[in-house]
C-alpha cells in the first residue's frame, strides 16, 4: 500500500515537501500534488513531483502524489503518514497500444479503485462505516471488511471522490437514507 504524500514528507535525497494543496487535508496536513516543487539538497536544484499513477486521485486538476512516486531529479517520496493509503487495483480497461507512450500515459476505459481504512499506526480498521461520493454523484456506502477495505469502486471516468469514515460516514448514510 502507498501512502498519500503530505506537507512535511521527505524524499530519499533529503528534500522536504513544503508546497501542498490545503483544500485536501489528511490528518491536518495538506496533500502534495503533481507538479509542485521542493528543493533537493542532494542535487542542489528545485525539483517537481511526478505521479506514477496519473489520474488515480485528482485534487483540483492535479494528481495526488503517493509514496514511491518520483521527482524530476530522480528522488523517491517517502511516506509520512499511514491514515490515507492506496492499494494497487487491477486495470480492467483496454490497453490502446496505438496511444501508449514510454511515459505510461495510457488511461483505462474503466476506473477501478479500492479504499483501505487504516489507523495512525498503519493497522487496518475493520467494520468501520464508509460513505463515498463520486464527482458524478454516485454514492457508495457500507462497512469495511476485516482488512479495512471497501468493495472496489468502479466508474467510467476519472472522478474526485469525497470520503467519510466512522461517525461522519454514519451521519452521511443516515442523511442520505432520509433524503
Amino acid at each position: 500500500m502507498n501512502a498519500f504524500i503530505t506537507s512535511g514528507a521527505k524524499t530519499d535525497h533529503g528534500g522536504i515537501v513544503v508546497e501542498a494543496d490545503h483544500s485536501f487535508l489528511i490528518d491536518g496536513k495538506a496533500i502534495h500534488l503533481e507538479g509542485m516543487k521542493h528543493y533537493c539538497p542532494k542535487c542542489k536544484v528545485m525539483t517537481s513531483a511526478i505521479s506514477l499513477g496519473k489520474g488515480f486521485f485528482i485534487v483540483g486538476t492535479s494528481t495526488a502524489i503517493m509514496a514511491g512516486d518520483k521527482t524530476t531529479c530522480g528522488a523517491t517520496f517517502l511516506p509520512n503518514q499511514s491514515l490515507a493509503v492506496r492499494e494497487s487495483g487491477k486495470s480492467i480497461g483496454r490497453n490502446n497500444a496505438k496511444n501508449s507512450t514510454s511515459t505510461n500515459n495510457n488511461f483505462a476505459d474503466v476506473f477501478d479503485e479500492q479504499i483501505v481504512a487504516v489507523d495512525h499506526e498503519g493497522n487496518f480498521i475493520p467494520n468501520t462505516a464508509y460513505y463515498i461520493k463520486s464527482e458524478d454523484g454516485q454514492i457508495f456506502n457500507g462497512y469495511t471488511d476485516s482488512e479495512g477495505k471497501t468493495p472496489r469502486i468502479i466508474t467510467n471516468s476519472a472522478n474526485d471522490l469525497e470520503i467519510w469514515l466512522g461517525d461522519d460516514a454514519e451521519f452521511m448514510m443516515e442523511n442520505h437514507k432520509n433524503g
